[in-house]
């Protein structure tokens, strides 16, 4: 059984043929249909999605909602790739659960309509797992060490890695996430971001996490941000060809590796960050794994290796040097 908190909205349509605010009689609306979202943040509650995949139970939420259970009749890609699920009580209206409020007043409309499979039943289920900021070296990513490239997946905490600045440091923590392939599928946050050989001064193909940062050093980091070399997240750097957003069969293992500072190490042969020690601390999540691992607490500052290109900084961005 998954836990899982969704925001609720009501299924109202705007379709030919029906009034606003009418119920479909159909289980799904059928694609090309538009979906009225009403103002305001939506029903927050917390389910729990049952291993049969056909059901949620209401955990946490109203007064009058918990333990309350909802079928789910299938699901919904809204335009602007936004993953709904249809929530039907036997006794009661539809519902639309999303993983975040839908943005309101819209009408937006239905760009793929499914009914519900085994499968399905895990394709919202990742909001628990997955954290904010999606960073990582994912699949087996040659990293540099002393003892030449070695694949991420076999690093341990205690290993010497080379550091673009410090030398030789070795790892205090390494966190591994799970992405699988059907929360890809429906969240396009989470695709990773493929380097093609000479993409970045990689060697070989590189897959990171979609908010990973590379450091970037040619005209881009002078002309936009006045520094001779800045870090800025993958996904800000893709163009279509070379550098481009892949969905990987079988899902993905991100991988962050963690030192006493924030470093830039070689990922097969492109530069790129380590896991930043403040951000960790500021992850709730990530930061009690840390502690509950770490033998002694980190022994470097906080601060960026690198300047750092925030996202919203980071549009527009020549996706070409």
């Amino acid at each position: 059984m998954t836990r899982n908190q969704f925001i609720l909205h009501p299924l109202p349509l705007v379709e030919d043929g029906l009034p606003d605010g009418a119920q479909p009689e159909a289980p799904l609306p059928r694609v090309s249909a538009r979906l009225h979202v009403t103002g305001g943040p939506g029903l927050a509650v917390v389910v729990e999605i049952e291993a049969a995949g056909d059901r949620v139970v209401v955990a946490e939420g109203p007064e009058d909602w918990p333990g309350r259970v909802l079928r789910i009749a299938g699901r919904l890609v809204l335009q602007d790739a936004i993953p709904v699920l249809v929530l039907r009580a036997d006794d009661g209206p539809a519902w639309i659960a999303s993983l975040a409020a839908l943005p309101g007043p819209a009408v937006l409309r239905v760009t793929a309509s499914s009914p519900i499979t085994p499968q399905d039943a895990d394709l919202l289920a990742i909001a628990e797992d997955a954290p904010s900021r999606m960073a990582g070296f994912c699949g087996n990513s040659l990293i540099d060490t002393p003892e030449g490239p070695r694949p991420v997946a076999a690093l341990v905490p205690g290993d010497l890695v080379t550091t673009l600045s410090h030398g030789s440091q070795p790892l205090r923590w390494i966190g591994r996430q799970p992405i699988p392939q059907a929360a890809m599928a429906a969240r396009s946050d989470l695709l990773p971001v493929r380097f093609e050989p000479g993409a970045l001064g990689n060697t070989r193909p590189l897959l990171v996490a979609p908010q990973h940062r590379m450091l970037l050093g040619d005209w881009r980091a002078q002309v936009y941000f006045g520094e001779d070399q800045v870090l800025v997240p993958a996904n800000a750097l893709v163009n279509g060809t070379t550098i481009r957003h892949v969905l990987p069969e079988g899902g993905l293992v991100c991988h962050q590796l963690l030192f006493d500072r924030h470093e830039v190490i070689l990922a097969e042969g492109a530069l790129a960050e380590s896991l930043h020690p403040g951000e960790a601390a500021a992850d709730a999540r990530l930061s009690q794994d840390i502690a509950a691992r770490l033998p002694a607490p980190l022994s470097g500052r906080h601060g960026a290796a690198y300047p750092i290109v925030r996202p919203g900084e980071a549009r527009g961005l020549p996706t070409d040097p």
